[in-house]
């Protein structure tokens, strides 16, 4: 019960307020008007739902239940934190290079495709550490 509590708050806080501060960041302070033209505000009012809703359900159905099958349904009784960081690691730069394949992201400069694999690698050791230490470091110690 742990886990699940612990996953959506995850996918439903932490990453909606990583998705607002990036956008607040490139909107606001950076003013790069290719990603909206008008305020900050405006680009979450207009796109609430997917800030909101659809953002965390795909966070959570393409990359918390795999992870988390993959820790809990393996035979192997221990996974260190390195462990874990670098399978959410693996499944983030997998839905990384699927979604990149079909959305042209390989087409984009190398300092973006740096940029995403600098994200990926802080996400998964954000996300992995809260998961370890919130919902297995008791489990483990058994």
């Amino acid at each position: 019960m742990k886990r699940i509590i612990t996953n959506i708050l995850l996918a439903f806080v932490l990453d909606t307020a990583i998705a607002l501060l990036r956008n607040y960041v490139q909107i606001d302070i950076m003013h790069d008007s290719s990603v909206y033209s008008g305020t900050w505000l405006e680009f979450i009012a207009n796109r609430k739902f997917h800030f909101f809703v659809v953002e965390p359900m795909i966070v959570l159905i393409f990359i918390l239940l795999p992870y988390n099958l993959i820790i809990t349904r393996t035979r192997v009784r221990y996974f260190s934190l390195p462990k874990k960081i670098a399978t959410f690691l693996a499944i983030m730069a997998s839905l990384l290079w699927i979604v990149g394949t079909f959305f042209g992201v390989w087409g984009l400069s190398i300092q973006t495709q740096f940029y995403y694999l600098v994200y990926c690698v802080l996400y998964s050791i954000i996300f992995a550490s809260i998961i370890h230490y919130v919902c297995d470091v008791d489990r483990d110690v058994r």
